[in-house]
């Protein structure tokens, strides 16, 4: 009687209401070949009822569209391995759901559905797969909450405001327009949160305002938009990064704005085709870098400033960023930012506090290099970097002091890069400290000898950039003869001498290219003598 009743209002497209109904007669009625009305299209929609016993519908070929709308299964529901047009569960509540190998023509959809688990390993869905306000929570220790390696989806994935209890495996999966995961909350304490190695999506994933714990991880993904994690908290994971993306490549842009992070960052050697933004964001990692991303290949800006704090070191070596890299992030302990032979349009560098900070940008390309005096870092590694411009563009002493940060290089490139940029400037004198800042720093690290001589060669002439010096000694030594020679008058040797004056004979004494008359008629020789 009641599978009659179900099977007309399956003919005529109807919704069916029932209090309570076996899983065998629903899978009667599907198994059997509907016959629809004129004008109608078959439809099985099953309202505020409960299912007894187990739903099985594995190898089935089920032609009528499935709607089950606010329903409780007793028993987990298999429909592996089939042929579904379209499957919708509509605030229900199961035990599971296990669909391996499905397929359907149209869209999945477990919205605001209460369950254990779903598996979906292998299955292909030429519609849309929908998740959203669903509540999956994994009882029984199982591998994964929601478990769909190389799911297959030609529209988009849709699980806003999803909670998952376990891990959600996607490791594989390919699908067609975006995956969103926004306002979600994960937890998982065996595996990542998110395990998404190796994903496919042709548009964007969004994986904002949620809360990971567990990690995320994105091994090899390939973006074909942009990646968003603006404004999510993702919290550590034993044995490995809290969101570990090396060799991601995303074909837009990765925007993290207000992202934390506990257990760090790590997108070595990833590839972005537009700008990284980690503005206001909040990174943290004990043992391991904070943000990991050495070989990072950037087109446009990379930006971390506007608030953002950092508690761990930040590697970017071997970077290129085809953009601006702004680093205006704060520290509350002892940081390192390592930039070793980076490839940068222009660096921003204003890390603070400056007192905590060492940076390290030994052989580093850089085109234009930003920084401000307060935020100077504690220590500089600048061996074998260059740049084209320098700014702001401070007075020679200045700089020289932000060179002498560099306490361990006895590298004199860093200064002829310095003094290049002055002279190009039109600074020469500048220039030509820089240069002597240079020698003198190389005279400190030699030994006693060749320091004297270095010593005296600063002393009198400043190494050949302080030429005056050498005018200034030569007056002195000039005022000295004058004057002992005033004291002690010389006679003249013949009567016929010009009248002595003690300036010019000390002018024609010390400088014997002169010959002023003075000295060769009268030597020099004090009276009485």
């Amino acid at each position: 009687m009641i599978e009659q009743r179900i099977a007309s209002h399956v003919q005529r497209g109807e919704p069916v209401r029932l209090a309570s109904v076996a899983a065998t007669t629903i899978m009667q009625v599907l198994l059997g070949r509907a016959t629809p009305q004129r004008g109608r299209a078959p439809l099985f929609h099953l309202r505020d009822a409960r299912v007894s016993g187990a739903l099985e519908l594995r190898n089935a070929d089920v032609e009528v569209p499935l709607v089950f709308e606010n329903c409780t299964f007793d028993e987990p529901v298999a429909i592996g391995d089939s042929d579904v047009k379209l499957l919708e569960f509509r605030t229900c509540t199961m035990a599971a759901f296990d669909g391996r190998s499905l397929r359907i023509t149209r869209d999945l959809a477990l919205t605001d559905t209460r369950i254990g688990w779903i598996d979906l390993f292998g299955a292909r869905i030429d519609g849309q797969l929908w998740l959203t306000g669903s509540c999956v929570r994994e009882t029984r220790q199982r591998a994964h909450a929601i478990n769909a390696p190389s799911l297959r989806v030609a529209g988009g994935v849709y699980a806003n405001r999803v909670e998952a209890l376990g891990s959600i495996n996607l490791w594989g999966a390919e699908i067609g327009t975006s995956l969103e995961l926004c306002d979600a909350t994960f937890s998982s304490g065996r595996f990542p949160a998110l395990r998404a190695s190796n994903l496919l999506t042709r548009l964007d994933v969004r994986i904002a305002s949620s809360r990971i714990d567990g990690g995320i991880d994105l091994f090899g993904a390939r973006v074909g938009g942009d990646l968003w994690l603006t404004g999510t908290k993702v919290g550590e994971r034993e044995g490995g990064y809290a969101i570990s993306a090396p060799s991601i490549k995303v074909a837009g842009g990765c925007y993290a704005r207000g992202l934390t992070v506990r257990g760090g960052l790590n997108l070595w050697s990833a590839h972005i085709g537009a700008g990284l933004e980690l503005d206001g964001a909040n990174l943290a990692a004990n043992g391991r870098p904070a943000l990991r991303a050495p070989k990072i290949a950037v087109s446009g800006d990379v930006t971390v400033g506007y608030g953002a704090r950092i508690s761990g070191a930040v590697d970017l070596d071997s970077a290129t960023v085809g953009g601006d890299v702004k680093l205006t992030y704060r520290v509350g302990e002892e940081h390192r930012l390592s930039l070793l032979e980076s490839r940068l349009k222009m660096l921003c560098l204003e890390v603070l506090r400056a007192d905590l900070v060492q940076v390290s940008l030994a052989g580093s390309v850089i085109t234009s290099l930003v920084d401000n005096q307060k935020s100077w870092p504690r220590l500089l590694k600048l061996d074998r970097m260059t740049y084209e411009t320098l700014r702001p563009l401070l007075p020679a002493k200045e700089r020289v002091a932000w060179l002498k940060r560099d306490e361990g290089s006895d590298s004199p490139q860093p200064y002829e890069q310095l003094a290049r940029q002055y002279r190009e400037a039109g600074h020469d004198h500048d220039a030509r400290t820089v240069l002597l800042a240079k020698c003198r720093d190389r005279t400190r690290r030699q030994r006693f000898l060749p320091k004297l001589w270095g010593f005296l060669q600063d002393v009198t002439v400043g190494y050949g950039y302080r030429p005056v010096r050498a005018l200034a000694w030569l007056a002195g030594l000039t005022i000295v003869v004058a004057v002992c020679s005033t004291v002690w008058r010389p006679h003249p040797v013949t009567g016929s001498a010009p009248p002595f004056n003690s300036a010019v004979y000390a002018l024609d004494v010390v400088l014997p290219i002169l010959d002023l008359g003075q000295k060769s008629p009268t030597p020099l020789s004090v009276s009485g003598a």
